[in-house]
């Protein structure tokens, strides 16, 4: 069976992205203030709505990760969601270095560990893309 086109990879990790930090995001801490406005960090586009997302749910990602700074849980962190060609969500929080009080920019650079699961998601997305594995 072959994929359609429109289910390419950018597609796929959008979704996956926005699905995971909207699940995390609709379940905030209790400390985070429901209706306190995005931190001047956030960048979402006008086309959010138009390209089926809720503007509310992603506002709720900035919520979220700004109380797990707060809580001193998370030290830094980036999300970025890409749809259609389109930027729709950008946000960055924290440092990245905590002793010299460097903030996350958009180019920071992180570590990664463990690399055997996202190289294998992503072999597994290719595959689909292909037509190759089909899950049903």
């Amino acid at each position: 069976m072959e994929v359609p086109r429109k289910r390419n990879l950018t597609w796929f990790l959008s979704f996956v992205l926005l699905t995971y930090c909207t699940q995390s995001a609709t379940s905030a801490c209790p400390q985070a203030d429901p209706v306190s406005p995005p931190s001047p960090n956030v960048q979402i586009s006008e086309k959010a709505k138009e390209l089926g997302f809720n503007v509310k749910k992603l506002d709720a990602i900035d919520r979220k990760i700004s109380s797990l700074i707060k809580q001193g849980k998370v030290l830094g962190c980036s999300a970025l969601i890409y749809r259609k060609g389109e930027e729709i969500y950008f946000g960055k929080w924290g440092n990245q270095n905590q002793r010299k009080q460097i903030p996350i920019e958009r180019d920071t650079i992180f570590r990664i560990y463990s690399m055997s699961k996202p190289i294998t998601s992503v072999a597994a997305m290719q595959l689909i893309e292909q037509g190759k594995l089909d899950f049903e």
